[in-house]
C-alpha cells in the first residue's frame, strides 16, 4: 500500500519507505507496528500549511504569515512539519473500579468480569483534534552526532538521515527508564518526549486551553508526536485549529 502510494505521489520524498534491511526481526516489528499507529492516526481529514496557502492570496496578511512567517519559524524550531488533525481518534477504556480512599495503594482495585471470569474492558472511541509535530531528520542526525557523540551510517538527504537513525537506534521498551542505558534510541526518545512537553506548554498558552487538557502520543521511532486536546463528549473547543491557522509563528 505504501509503495503504491508513493508511485502515485501521494507519499512526500523525505517519507518514501524506509529500507529496514539488516535491522534485527523484533525492532522492524517495532517499527512496523508505530509505524501503523500513526498511519491510523492521520487515516482521516488532515490539514497541512501548503494547504492554508492555497487559501490564501500572497500579498494578504494570512498569506505572508503562511508563506514567510510559518516556514522560518518551523527552520528555527528545527521542524519539518506541523499537521492539524480534526479527527484524531482517541480510545478509552475502564477494566475496573475502586471504592474508598483514592490515594494509590490505599485501596482495592476490582476488575470486570464477564460470566466466565474473563477480565472484561468496557471502552469508547472519540475524536479530538490534534496537531502532529514532525521534527527535520537531518537536524535531529546533526544533534545526534555533534551534541550526544553517537555514531551513525552517513546521510546526505532527510530520507537517509531517516534510515540512519531507525537502523542506530535500539528504543528503551515501554515502561523502563530511557536513562538508564543511554543510546540513540534513548537519545531520540527523550529528545521528542522534551519538545512535546514544551511544546504541550506552548500551546495552552496561544490555544486558550488548560494544560491539563491536552495530552500527547509521542512515536519516537518516526520523530514525530502528537498534541491532542481532551475531547468532552462530541464538543472539541476548535482552539489548536486557531492555533495551528494563526499562531504556529509565535
Amino acid at each position: 500500500m505504501v509503495e503504491a502510494a508513493a508511485d502515485r505521489g501521494e507519499v512526500e520524498q523525505d517519507q518514501q519507505p524506509i529500507n529496514l534491511n539488516g535491522i534485527p526481526a523484533d525492532r522492524v516489528e517495532r517499527i512496523e507496528q508505530t509505524a501503523v499507529t500513526l498511519a491510523t492516526a492521520v487515516m482521516y481529514d488532515r490539514l497541512r500549511i501548503e494547504n492554508l496557502v492555497e487559501r490564501t492570496t500572497a500579498d494578504s496578511g494570512l498569506g505572508r504569515l503562511y508563506r514567510e512567517d510559518y516556514p522560518a519559524a518551523l527552520e528555527q524550531a528545527g521542524l519539518h512539519e506541523i499537521e492539524l488533525i480534526d479527527r484524531f481518534p482517541v480510545l478509552t477504556g475502564y477494566f475496573g473500579f475502586t471504592r474508598g480512599n483514592p490515594t494509590p495503594g490505599e485501596s482495592r482495585l476490582i476488575p470486570f468480569r464477564n460470566k466466565r471470569n474473563h477480565l472484561r474492558v468496557h471502552s469508547e472511541i472519540t475524536e479530538t483534534e490534534a496537531l502532529l509535530v514532525r521534527l527535520d531528520p537531518v537536524r535531529v542526525a546533526e544533534w545526534i552526532t555533534e551534541q550526544r557523540h553517537h555514531t551513525i551510517d552517513d546521510w546526505n538527504d532527510a530520507a537517509s538521515a531517516r534510515q540512519s537513525l531507525l537502523r542506530a537506534g535500539i528504543f528503551p521498551a515501554p515502561g523502563t527508564d530511557p536513562l538508564q542505558q543511554r543510546s540513540v534510541g534513548s537519545d531520540l526518545l527523550t529528545l521528542t518526549h522534551t519538545y512535546c512537553h514544551r511544546m504541550i506548554r506552548r500551546a495552552a498558552v496561544f490555544a486558550g486551553i488548560d494544560r491539563n487538557a491536552l495530552s500527547e502520543l509521542v512515536i519516537p521511532e518516526h520523530l514525530c508526536f502528537f498534541v491532542y486536546a481532551a475531547s468532552k463528549g462530541d464538543f472539541v473547543l476548535g482552539g489548536l485549529q486557531a492555533l495551528f491557522e494563526t499562531e504556529l509563528n509565535r
